[in-house]
């Protein structure tokens, strides 16, 4: 029988689709190798070892927010468990996981930007996205929060605007379930998830003929339900209590002193958070309903960013996705008319201001607390360079690690060196504002989250050192920057333990009485 040949426009279509997905393949591709270097970095991030070591407590008989704290969802630790089970307590693990949730990040932002303006543009908004995220330039290559919930985020959003748009019942609703599962495990990762959801909220409680109620009502119960239902059985263990404590007010201090009460730093902050509501009121009539929520989720994104008056860039992670959509949709300037650039100002003019106050206020704290201009622009700029040196036997072991920090080399011998003096397993203290040294030695921690700073944030300093004599830790680490800025520790340092061991950066005490054998004190 012979072979009837498809349609003209159906085999230009079939020809299309192939260039767009190998282009789309290629892009992906192209994250995944800027990515690569990641997986091999060493124990450097500080917020990464304490979520490691959080995750691996509450594996061996620690309760989250009971025995081990943390202000941190559990969908978080979870996930950090997983990474951990399958290759120990691994950059690579921990890396891999953040790589895989970019990926499903760019496919997400793919199909928003497919739906909005065609594949074509679509393309250019991953590719963006893409180099941004796959950079170390706001470290979205670290396993942070941040870099874990702009997937299930994304998502969310591709199933919000799909459900404001569907017309079927049956339709409506699922979209809704599905978009608020993917804003819960958003939130399951951190709590600052919940102004996505509330953008997306905001547009379906704004849509025209009130179509958007049915799935905000699905949206907000299902986000609801897995929420407290992962929730549920920390209530129980830990006490309600202690879950709010750490999940909600435990961020009073931190607010206080990062952003302080004063006029200058909450009125432009309260100003950026009513216009967004009142942008997308202003709004409400146009045609353009999709970028309308952009607009909303871009401003609210910005806007969680810049509240705790903090520059750290990471912050920035969820705003690359919308950010990417409005800088693809920029038209060619030679196409413009001012009539229709003034009609779409008219129409997004509201949003536009919200978001761009809020960008604003982002932006002059990254520019003015050194955000980019500190160490992630310098790692970045030599980055791959070191990278490639050390694969190729160019760099020592030692330029590598203090690349990254320079206590990285001293914490990692500190660690080998209690590993192999018999000590795993022992009580132990890190007097440091790194915690890897619980997990790499496998020691456990006296206090109640792995971080000291955090220690001495939540507890003060005499409570900290209340916690430190009831416990009477067989090994503590010190480094002379924390001793300097925390030093409480060093009479009673003097007093019960000798120190046995100086790397680098670090100081290995060993409590009196439990000298492994063989093990000379150091000279002061």
């Amino acid at each position: 029988m012979a072979r009837v040949a498809p349609p003209e426009g159906t085999a230009r279509r079939g020809a299309r689709w192939k260039r767009t997905h190998l282009a789309l393949a290629l892009v992906l591709l192209l994250f995944v190798v800027l990515r690569a270097p990641s997986w091999f970095e060493p124990h450097w991030y500080t917020d990464e070892a304490g979520y490691a070591t959080t995750a691996w407590l509450s594996m061996h008989g620690s309760t989250l927010y009971s025995t081990v704290w943390n202000n941190k969802p559990p969908l978080l630790f979870w996930s950090y468990g997983l990474a951990l089970s399958l290759f120990g307590p691994s950059e690579l693990g921990l890396h891999l996981m953040s790589t895989l949730m970019g990926l499903i990040t760019l496919l997400g932002l793919f199909k928003l930007a497919s739906d909005l303006m065609g594949r074509g543009r679509a393309l250019v908004a991953v590719l963006l996205a893409a180099v941004v995220l796959g950079l170390p330039i706001i470290n979205a290559e670290l396993a942070l929060p941040e870099s874990l919930l702009i997937a299930p985020s994304t998502w969310g959003m591709v199933a919000a605007m799909a459900a404001g748009r569907a017309t079927r019942g049956r339709d409506v609703r699922l979209l809704g379930v599905a978009a608020g599962a993917c804003f819960a495990a958003a939130i399951l990762f951190q709590q600052t998830a919940l102004a996505t959801a509330a953008a997306a909220g905001l547009w379906l409680l704004l849509l025209p003929q009130g179509r958007g109620r049915r799935p905000l009502f699905a949206l907000a119960l299902t986000t609801f339900l897995l929420v407290g239902a992962a929730l549920a059985p920390y209530l129980i263990w830990a006490g309600p209590r202690n879950v709010f404590y750490l999940l909600v007010t435990s961020y009073d201090s931190y607010a206080k002193q990062s952003v302080g009460l004063s006029l200058g730093t909450v009125f432009p902050r309260v100003v950026a958070l009513l216009l967004i509501p009142l942008g997308a009121l202003w709004g409400r009539g146009e045609r353009d309903h999709g970028w309308r929520l952009v607009w909303i989720w871009l401003a609210a994104s910005a806007l969680t960013a810049a509240l705790p008056n903090r520059p750290y860039v990471f912050f920035t992670i969820p705003l690359v996705v919308p950010l990417a959509l409005l800088v693809a949709r920029v038209p060619d300037p030679r196409g413009w008319r001012v009539s229709a650039l003034v009609r779409s100002g008219r129409r997004h003019a509201g949003v536009v201001l919200a978001a761009m106050i809020a960008c604003a206020l982002w932006g002059q704290l990254l520019a003015t607390g050194g955000g980019l201009a500190s160490y992630t622009t310098g790692i970045t700029l030599g980055y791959y360079q070191n990278f490639a040196r050390r694969a190729l036997g160019q760099e020592s072991d030692l330029s590598y690690l203090d690349f990254f920090d320079h206590r990285v080399a001293g914490e990692k011998e500190a660690a080998a060196w209690i590993d192999q003096h018999g000590l795993r397993g022992q009580s132990a203290l890190a007097w440091s504002s790194d915690a890897w040294v619980y997990l790499l030695a496998g020691v456990n921690p006296v206090v109640p989250t792995p971080a000291l700073y955090v220690n001495e944030m939540w507890l003060g300093p005499s409570r900290v050192m209340d916690r430190v004599r009831a416990g009477r830790p067989v090994v503590v680490v010190t480094t002379p920057s924390s001793l300097y800025v925390y030093p409480q520790i060093v009479p009673y340092l003097k007093q019960f333990y000798v120190e046995v061991y100086h790397p680098h950066e670090s100081e290995v005490w060993v409590r009196r009485g439990h000298l492994p054998a063989g093990v000379v004190p150091v000279s002061s």
